[in-house]
């Protein structure tokens, strides 16, 4: 996955995440007499910003024998990030196959967890 493939997908789940109904100032709790504000959250990060992220992360990498590749999961559309020794071996990843495998399956159709095979 190229930098510019990862930039594209956050920006999808960003214009997504946008789409969310903002929260309204709530009620004062009881013995207050202001209302509680919420804060909007920050905006999502820019294309390039995120580009200079990830090629940082990437020289730090680079210094500790270590490479972090990103990938979209086909099938869920999860941002799969998987961390690799010098060897080419899997130290971590994140969400776990386990993770990836659950969301499949609900994907899928399944009613509830016990329609999953495990």
């Amino acid at each position: 996955m190229t930098i510019d493939s990862i930039a594209a997908a956050t920006q999808r789940q960003n214009a997504w995440t946008a789409k969310a109904p903002d929260k309204q100032a709530s009620a004062a709790p009881s013995g207050a007499t202001q209302p509680v504000e919420h804060k909007a959250p920050p905006p999502p990060p820019s294309a390039d910003a995120l580009r200079a992220a990830v090629e940082q992360i990437e020289t730090y990498l680079k210094g500790s024998e270590r490479s972090l590749q990103f990938k979209v999961d086909s099938t869920t559309g999860v941002t799969v990030i998987t961390v690799k020794d010098a060897n080419g071996e899997v130290i971590r990843q994140i969400p776990n196959d386990e993770v990836l495998r659950l969301a499949r399956s609900l994907g899928a159709g399944a009613k509830s967890l016990m329609d999953i095979a495990v």
